[in-house]
C-alpha cells in the first residue's frame, strides 16, 4: 500500500457502500491531522465546513471516528448507526 491508500489497493469487494480506507492520516504535535486534498474534493469538504465528531466503541474502547456534516448530521446519524447497529 503507498502513503494514501486508495479505494483499490484497500477496499475489498466493489459495494460503494462499503467502508473503505481513504487515507493514512497522522496526528502532529499540535493534534492535528490533514485530510489529503483528493478526499476533501470527493467528500465536498469546503472551507469554513463544520462537522460532527461521532465515535463508536467496541469493547470499552474508541474504534471507529465519523465525520458527519453538520447540515446532514439527523439523517446520517441515523444511517449510519442503523449500519452499525445491523453489524
Amino acid at each position: 500500500m503507498n502513503k494514501k491508500g486508495t479505494q483499490s489497493e484497500v477496499s475489498k469487494g466493489s459495494d460503494s457502500q462499503s467502508p473503505k480506507v481513504e487515507a493514512i492520516l497522522t496526528i502532529d504535535a499540535r493534534g492535528q491531522a490533514l485530510i489529503p486534498k483528493d478526499v476533501r474534493e470527493e467528500a465536498q469538504m469546503n472551507v469554513g465546513d463544520k462537522f460532527a465528531l461521532i465515535s463508536h466503541n467496541h469493547e470499552e474502547k474508541i474504534c471507529c471516528l465519523y465525520l458527519i456534516p453538520v447540515n446532514d448530521l439527523s439523517s446520517k446519524t441515523t444511517k449510519l448507526m442503523h449500519h452499525i447497529l445491523s453489524e
